[in-house]
């Protein structure tokens, strides 16, 4: 009869371990026993308002091309793209400057000198993770102050967040 004696070095106790906690917590979290999931308080739909200063339209390009609504933009959130979301509402505002009354007070008028610079809101829609802080969309945060970048087939056009509000299914406009 031959007497073998089962030795075991640290590395195979290491990979036994590795392998143990792996399916433990793969187990977990399938069954949502972890403090992960308790994070995420459940999806909502939201609207996302995005400003883009400064846009050179030359007086053969018309302005409601780029951004129609039910059209789709691709967004980029901190220089990772996500997809592709609904447009569902935009607006086009010349660029204006102040001019002084001879009352004291002053008057906002259309900037003459910018004729060809307008600004953009665009609010698009995505379904988001709520969390207590905030939501979440693509794996990031989404507040407003993020840069953020729009690109639709003739446009490619960097922008900041300045607003995120949740839509409810009776009202679709922002209020």
């Amino acid at each position: 009869m031959i007497n073998t004696k089962f030795r075991t070095n640290l590395l195979d106790l290491f990979i036994l371990l590795c392998i143990f906690f792996s399916i433990t917590g793969y187990i977990l979290a399938r069954a949502e026993k972890t403090s992960l999931n308790k994070l995420i308080e459940g999806k909502e739909k939201i609207g996302i308002e995005v400003y883009i200063p400064d846009v050179h339209q030359s007086g053969s390009t018309d302005t409601t091309e780029l951004f129609k609504i039910g059209n789709k933009s691709a967004i980029t959130i901190r220089n990772r793209p996500y997809t592709q979301l609904e447009i569902i509402k935009t607006e086009t505002k010349q660029k204006t400057t102040l001019l002084p009354n001879l009352s004291g007070g002053f008057k906002v008028i259309e900037d003459p000198t910018k004729n060809h610079l307008k600004d953009y809101y665009v609010t698009l829609t995505d379904i988001a993770l709520k969390t207590k802080d905030g939501f979440v969309i693509g794996g990031n945060k989404i507040k407003a102050g993020n840069p953020v970048e729009l690109e639709g087939f003739n446009y490619r056009l960097n922008g900041k967040v300045i607003n995120i509000y949740q839509i409810n299914d009776h009202n679709q406009e922002h209020q």
